[in-house]
């Protein structure tokens, strides 16, 4: 629904009368011990989901996994995040790329065609507390990233 982050669609062809006619059509499992916390962001035809682990892109037709790339980041953040179940914000997506934040406090810009990272940027410093949580966001061709906690936590 946009770069203003609406979260909800104004479509109306499911409601109240016809909402339990629905049935499943595909599943997709995000191998994800961790939790999936974070909505997906649909472009194109293709969904792309975030967690603590991996980035996908799925066929929206078929559920069939166009790409899969891990996260790699400093598993000490685990201790920060509670466990990494965390990973609230969806990816961004802007110029080809998709944007996602680490729970490492790093933003991180990957090709959407083929998911390979294109480039990293570390942010904060998660052993002060900081975690990238949260969905970057794009404003006049500027990304921002915000970071959760920074509550005086300090890790060696």
């Amino acid at each position: 629904m946009g770069y203003d982050l609406k979260m909800y669609s104004p479509l109306k062809q499911i409601n109240k009368s016809n909402v339990k006619r629905l049935v499943p059509v595909w599943s997709f499992s995000t191998s994800n011990d961790m939790g999936d916390l974070s909505q997906p962001t649909v472009y194109n035809g293709v969904m792309y989901v975030i967690n603590g682990n991996w980035t996908f892109a799925i066929d929206i037709e078929t559920g069939r996994q166009i790409w899969r790339t891990p996260v790699n980041f400093d598993r000490g953040a685990l201790r920060v995040a509670g466990g990494g179940a965390l990973m609230r914000g969806p990816a961004t997506i802007y110029n080809g790329k998709l944007f996602r934040t680490t729970l490492d406090a790093h933003v991180i810009a990957l090709d959407m065609k083929t998911g390979k990272e294109v480039w990293r940027q570390k942010y904060a410093e998660f052993k002060e507390g900081y975690n990238g949580v949260v969905a970057p966001t794009i404003a006049n061709g500027v990304l921002i990233a915000g970071t959760g906690g920074g509550a005086g936590l300090h890790f060696s």
